[in-house]
């Protein structure tokens, strides 16, 4: 019977489960309110990275900054629903996202996940900057 040591098996789970943060998307919000959880680093996230987005304002636009926007890996979600302002009043999703970074790279797919709203992507210091 031959032997397999123990550090072969690890290497070998960790090549067919595909554990490299090589293939990890980077975003970096500059808001408060947008939050980024990613797949690899929460076990409860299976399905893809998420993206919480910035609230929408009276115009129906959800504008979001960031200083690092790359998308690789698995797919990212754009959590795009209803929400809530301080009044407990209902807010409807933004019709309009737009993504402002200094350095965006898509290297892997983007899925919108609840209501249906354009994207709009500003990068580098030359994008305007949009004020709400």
């Amino acid at each position: 019977m031959r032997r397999i040591s123990v550090n072969y098996l690890l290497l070998t789970l960790g090549v067919l489960l595909n554990f490299s943060s090589a293939n990890a998307s980077t975003i970096v919000p500059l808001q408060e309110d947008v939050s980024f959880t990613s797949s690899e680093a929460n076990e409860f996230v299976t399905s893809g990275d998420l993206l919480t987005l910035h609230a929408v304002n009276a115009a129906g636009i959800s504008y979001n900054e960031f200083s690092t926007f790359s998308v690789s890996g698995p797919t990212l979600k754009l959590i795009n629903i209803p929400t809530f302002d301080s009044d407990s009043n209902r807010v409807e999703a933004p019709n309009l996202i737009v993504i402002k970074a200094d350095n965006i790279s898509l290297n892997g797919k983007i899925e919108l996940a609840g209501a249906p709203a354009d994207i709009r992507q500003l990068q580098g210091d030359s994008a305007p900057h949009i004020s709400l």
